[in-house]
C-alpha cells in the first residue's frame, strides 16, 4: 500500500498537471507527510471527505486512491463537475458567497451528511477561509478533522494578487488566517453565534509550518497548512 507521499507525486490532473500536496512537483508543499499521520487511522474505513478547491481534479485521484472505502464531496468556483464519479460528487460554489455557503450547509443538513474530514484548499484568501470555517465547521462529526490549507497567503503582503484578486491583509495581519487561528480565535468576518460555536467545539488546533526553498518569495518561503480538530 502506498503511502499518501507516493501517491500525490504519481497523480496529475489532465488541466492544471501534477497536483503540489507532494514532495516533487509544483510548489513542494509536502503536505502530505502531515496528513499520513493525521489520516492512517482512518484510511481503510467508509468516510465521507469534503474537499474545497479541486482544480482539475489531481487531488481527487489522490484522496480516491488514499481512502478506498470512502465518498467524497468536491466544492470548487469553476464548474468541475465532469469529475464526478461512483465515489465522488462535484459541485460549484464560490466559498466567498455566505447565501451559497448556507444554502450547502441546508442541503447537507437535510441528507444528514456528516463530515470525517474538510479540506479547504480553495482560495487562500483570508476572508474566504474564515467564513468558510465558520459556515462548515459545524458539518464534522465529533474528532472530525478541518484542514485549511496553504495558510502562507496570511504572510504575504497587502494588496497581493491571487487568482484575480488582491489579497486583504491588514497592516497588523490580525484580519489573518494564521492569526486567528495561533493567537485569538476571534473570526472577524463570523457571527457571534459562529464565532462562540467556534469556541465551544474545537478542541485542538495544528499548524504545520515548513520552509519551503521552492516557495515564492512573496510567501517568505513557507508552506504551511493546519489540522482543526472537532471537540
Amino acid at each position: 500500500m502506498r503511502t499518501l507521499t507516493e501517491i500525490a507525486n504519481s497523480k496529475t490532473s489532465e488541466t492544471t498537471g501534477p497536483i503540489d500536496k507532494g514532495t516533487i512537483h509544483n510548489g513542494r508543499h509536502s503536505y502530505t507527510y502531515f496528513y499520513d499521520h493525521l489520516f492512517t487511522p482512518l484510511r481503510n474505513k467508509p468516510i465521507l471527505m469534503l474537499e474545497i478547491g479541486v482544480c482539475g481534479g489531481g487531488s481527487l485521484k489522490m484522496w480516491e486512491e488514499y481512502f478506498p472505502s470512502a465518498t467524497f464531496i468536491g466544492l470548487d468556483i469553476n464548474d468541475e463537475t465532469e469529475l464526478s464519479n461512483e465515489r465522488t460528487y462535484v459541485f460549484q460554489l464560490d466559498q466567498s458567497n455566505k447565501e451559497e455557503l448556507e444554502n450547502f450547509v441546508n442541503q447537507c443538513k437535510e441528507n444528514e451528511y456528516e463530515f470525517d474530514i474538510i479540506i479547504d484548499d480553495g482560495s487562500h484568501h483570508v476572508e474566504d477561509q474564515q467564513i468558510t470555517l465558520a459556515y462548515l465547521f459545524p458539518l464534522l462529526k465529533s474528532k472530525g478533522i478541518y484542514v485549511i490549507e496553504d495558510l502562507h497567503t496570511s504572510l504575504a503582503d497587502n494588496g497581493f494578487p491571487l487568482y484575480g484578486k488582491k489579497l486583504n491583509i491588514q497592516e497588523n495581519r490580525k484580519n489573518t488566517t494564521l492569526f486567528y487561528l495561533m493567537e485569538s480565535l476571534s473570526n472577524p468576518y463570523a457571527t457571534k453565534e459562529q464565532n462562540k460555536y467556534l469556541e465551544n467545539n474545537i478542541e485542538t488546533i495544528t499548524i504545520h509550518n515548513r520552509f519551503n526553498l521552492y516557495q515564492e518569495i512573496q510567501y517568505k518561503k513557507r508552506s504551511i497548512t493546519s489540522a482543526i480538530i472537532k471537540r
